[in-house]
């Protein structure tokens, strides 16, 4: 049966109509989606161990050299952690030594004052027990934060679906990062439980152990030291001057130590409580005696009420000089006795 005009006429305008929307979506790069893609494939646990180190801790071990003048704390004091203090520099170290060093360092203890290395030595401590790699106990990711629903206040339109579909994506994301969060945390509590929970019980009671055995060492050998009159003994004397406030003869005690076992630890650190004192005695103004190449240094003068007053950036200024002329690269770290076994704890980290 023949078509009439005006069926025809219908039929092209059909035609004509699905031609312009066709060209509307795909003719440029700029058209409007109006389709949601597939979501992507269930997230998987990542390989390997997801847990993380607890902060400051390393397996590196450390050597610490301490030079000390028990002449020098004078009105000042050393402060613990827990507040309390002392004006004796010898019963403060004796008392740190088992919390700022860790099994597997080894800690050398000087007083400055006498000329020569076996005056000056008060003890030396260590363990030979390594530290293992350790994990924090891990806990779950924060949920996050909910999309909030598409709310359209003109009729769709294509703009209007192209919106929702744009949002339904967004929505689809989302789920897909729970998804992957939520995996990642169970792989993170299996791994704790199977192996990295035994290993931190064990370091715990190890570490506890050894800690106890290196402060008992320490209290002996500073009461023999004690009790052989060595703190009271007479001392260095230079052109029949008394130098107990100097750290001359103490660093280049520091240096033989510092050469014979400083390359087999992680990090070498000395540490001075001393007033210092600006200059030398004669002779005694050479430098070759000591080089500190690669050391770290913390300085406690005891009698700055504030470490930065006049007088003793003065001599902080002057000490800066004889540190970087034997050979160190990083900055001094200058404080007085306050809060000074938490700074200590904080330079030497765990």
């Amino acid at each position: 049966m023949a078509r009439t005009r005006s069926e025809i006429k219908i039929f092209l305008l059909v035609i004509l109509l699905i031609s312009l929307l066709s060209s509307c979506s795909f003719a440029n790069s700029q058209a409007i989606e109006t389709w949601t893609p597939s979501p992507s494939a269930t997230p998987t646990c990542p390989s390997g161990t997801v847990l993380s180190t607890p902060e400051g801790w390393s397996t590196s071990s450390k050597f610490v050299v301490i030079l000390f003048d028990p002449h020098s704390i004078g009105g000042g004091s050393l402060e613990f952690r827990d507040g309390s203090n002392t004006p004796d520099a010898l019963s403060f170290i004796e008392t740190i030594i088992p919390y700022i060093i860790s099994p597997g360092d080894l800690v050398s203890v000087f007083r400055l004052g006498p000329l020569y290395y076996e005056d000056a030595r008060v003890t030396r401590l260590g363990s030979d027990i390594s530290k293992p790699q350790l994990y924090d106990q891990p806990s779950d990711h924060a949920t996050l934060t909910p999309i909030p629903p598409l709310s359209l206040t003109k009729t769709p339109g294509l703009a209007g679906i192209a919106a929702e579909n744009k949002h339904r994506q967004a929505v689809t994301a989302q789920a897909e990062t729970e998804q992957a969060l939520i995996a990642f945390d169970n792989c993170a509590r299996k791994n704790w439980d199977e192996s990295a929970k035994l290993t931190a019980t064990s370091w715990e009671f190890t570490e506890a152990v050894e800690r106890d055995r290196i402060g008992e060492d320490a209290q002996a050998t500073s009461e023999t030291y004690r009790t052989q009159g060595e703190l009271n003994s007479s001392g260095a004397y230079v052109n029949g001057v008394y130098m107990y406030d100097t750290a001359y003869f103490g660093l280049e005690h520091a240096t033989l130590d510092f050469n014979h076992y400083c390359s087999s630890f992680g990090k070498c650190v000395l540490i001075i409580i001393d007033d210092l004192r600006n200059g030398w005695v004669g002779e005694y103004e050479d430098q070759s005696q000591f080089y500190l190449s690669g050391i770290q240094v913390l300085v406690s003068m005891p009698n700055c009420k504030d470490i930065n007053q006049p007088s003793c950036i003065e001599k902080q200024t002057y000490w800066d000089g004889v540190f970087e002329r034997a050979g160190v690269t990083m900055p001094v770290t200058y404080v007085n006795g306050e809060r000074l076994e938490i700074n200590l704890e904080s330079f030497l980290g765990r």
